[in-house]
């Protein structure tokens, strides 16, 4: 293993290890949670007819979606879980938390390319493991398409950096579709290379300038100008052929300059050359993934509006701000309400432009080189999720940070290593001397980072707690205020299969539907329990309504069948027999069931 993952030193292998056990000890209250029977994993694994192993199924799944994704590799992992654990669901959840680790050490190791100390790097890959932000990907078993897809990414951006100086690096193009084929998230991964090939260009030309400076510090070009001149009065002998020296070298210093930029410009192109393969694939699976998305996608209106242009600035603030500062964890949050949160929108926006003036102003080399790919990577990696092509009702989701937030701790650990470890900033003797400020000290870095680390993964056992089961999920996300419908909805299916009309009641409050079908349907349920006619006379009115969704949505299926028990069982108890036996058949035809003396006793019973 040591060898194989070609560490520095011992310390980093013991770093992974460590990285390795607290990623189990954090999840591994969530090992033993059901299947969110509601919440996909029906769609994924309990009720998928295509997870048992065999080469039809795993040659369906490359050839077919899944809930509105093409991602074979992803419905793979599970048929390997379903061959091993069949229906257990604490071998989904031991793969998920495999996933994660794996991408955590992924991290670790892209974060020590960059010469991010061995020490910092394992704080920050921990406190983006544990982030509470994680759950949703890692308890989730139908988000395991985040973990994978988040371990083939920075798998292929470490093979492709380890190869840069090879023409080809044929590992990281094959992880890179591995990562596609996981999950559509990856198709940043190649402007991503793009933008550290321009990085890495940046660091070149950076050491170029230190070196003239250097040299122009200790008087090399003055030595070598008058280094054959011992006697002061034969200046003015050999003025002129110093003077034709001085010509040449500035001739040559020019030449020197053209050459260093065509050189740059001639490398520049050698590695988009390099790169085309990853753009190629990228092409090819922008068409697939809005396939796969089909009615998801064009459901919606996808004009640009100020309205679009509004969500997109916020969610980009959103992500950056939950990164940092977790305030919130939400199953589903709600659409974003036009100029709602203005005021911090401008403050964010504002701050963020006055740091870059500051920088700017202060060494804008390192801005243009390393803040401004570092800034476009993480803003590129959100643009399949900004909002910038609506898809579906989600707008956002905390499992989307998962790429995107690993650029931020990235430019964490820059910050930090420069400004620790670096002598622009911090001279030896004084180091030596003890005479740094606090926030330049190591040790008060290391205790801020450790207790933002705990901080996190309280948080993170917390909001764990919560995806126990759907029951849990849903009545923690029915208080977010305000809350998403579709959490209210499937909450007040749960209710209503309980019986539990009390609570059903107050969440029929709390539904936004304006009088739709459901609110309708949810409201004549209630009633059902002390006003039969009166819940008959809704129930009748919103019947064809829901017959005709239901054929095209299966999604509805269950709130017809439940309408027809409803009437059944209304009209059996003030005994309108003919009017129950005329739905009893009305049911039996739409279930395929045949009515027998039983099954109507069943619903004189209901």
């Amino acid at each position: 293993m040591y060898k194989f993952l070609k560490l520095s030193s011992k310390k980093d292998l013991y770093y992974l290890i460590a990285l390795s056990l607290i990623i189990l000890a954090v999840f591994y209250i969530s090992m033993n949670f059901p299947f969110l029977e509601i919440f996909d994993d029906d769609g994924y694994v309990i009720n998928n007819k295509h997870i048992e192993s065999s080469f039809l199924n795993i040659k369906y799944w490359f050839t077919n979606i899944n809930t509105s994704n093409y991602i074979p590799i992803t419905m793979l992992s599970y048929i390997f879980d379903h061959t091993v654990w069949t229906y257990n669901s604490f071998g989904y959840h031991l793969q998920n938390i495999f996933w994660h680790i794996v991408t955590v050490i992924a991290i670790y190791k892209c974060f020590r390319l960059f010469n991010i100390k061995s020490w910092i790097t394992f704080l920050l890959c921990l406190i983006f493991a544990a982030h509470p932000q994680r759950v949703e990907s890692v308890v989730w078993i139908s988000e395991r398409k985040d973990l994978l897809c988040g371990a083939f990414y920075f798998w292929s951006i470490y093979f492709y950096i380890k190869n840069v100086n090879k023409t080809f690096s044929i590992i990281s193009f094959i992880l890179f579709i591995m990562a596609m084929l996981s999950k559509p998230m990856a198709i940043s991964l190649p402007i991503v290379l793009l933008l550290y090939e321009f990085y890495r260009r940046g660091k070149s030309k950076d050491c170029i300038l230190k070196t003239e400076d250097q040299r122009l510090k200790t008087g090399d070009e003055k030595r070598g100008l008058w280094s054959g001149v011992r006697n002061p009065s034969s200046v003015t002998q050999n003025l002129k052929s110093k003077i034709q020296h001085l010509v040449v070298f500035r001739i040559f210093c020019a030449f020197r300059g053209c050459f260093s930029s065509l050189w740059s410009t001639v490398s520049g192109l050698l590695s988009i050359y390099r790169l085309w393969p990853y753009f190629l694939i990228l092409i090819i699976f922008i068409p697939i993934s809005i396939i796969a998305q089909g009615s998801t996608a064009h459901s919606y209106d996808q004009t640009f509006s100020s309205g679009r242009l509004y969500t997109i600035l916020y969610n980009v603030y959103w992500y950056f701000s939950q990164t940092i500062f977790p305030t919130e964890q939400n199953p589903l949050y709600p659409s974003q309400v036009f100029l709602n949160n203005f005021i911090e929108l401008i403050l964010f926006y504002s701050g963020s432009i006055l740091v870059v003036i500051i920088i700017l102003r202060k060494n804008s080399f390192f801005l243009i080189y390393t803040i401004l790919p570092i800034i476009l990577a993480f803003i590129i990696s959100l643009l399949p999720v900004v909002g910038l092509i609506r898809l579906g009702s989600i707008t956002r989701a905390d499992r989307y940070s998962y790429i995107p937030s690993v650029f931020i701790w990235f430019s964490v650990g820059l910050v930090f290593t420069m400004f620790l470890y670096s002598k622009k900033y911090i001279s030896n003797k004084s180091r030596q001397e003890g005479n740094t400020t606090l926030l330049l000290k190591r040790k008060f870095i290391f205790l801020i980072l450790f207790l933002y680390l705990i901080v996190l993964i309280v948080l993170n056992v917390q909001y764990q707690s919560k995806w126990e089961n759907n029951y849990t999920l849903f009545t923690y996300a029915s208080n977010y205020t305000p809350a998403h419908n579709i959490v209210l909805i499937a909450l007040a299916d749960t209710e209503l299969k309980r019986a539990n009309y009390r609570n059903l009641h107050k969440i029929v409050k709390k539904l936004k539907l304006n009088k739709s079908v459901l609110a309708t349907f949810y409201e004549a349920s209630v009633i059902n329990q002390f006003n039969k006619k009166k819940s008959i006379k809704l129930f009748l009115e919103i019947k064809p309504m829901l017959e005709a969704i239901s054929e095209k949505n299966q999604d509805w299926n269950f709130y017809y069948p439940r309408t027809l028990k409803m009437l059944i069982s209304s009209y059996g108890i003030i005994g309108e027999q003919s009017k129950m036996l005329e739905y009893i058949k009305e049911h039996s035809k739409y279930t395929k069931i045949t009515i027998t003396k039983s099954y109507k006793n069943k619903y004189f019973q209901y």
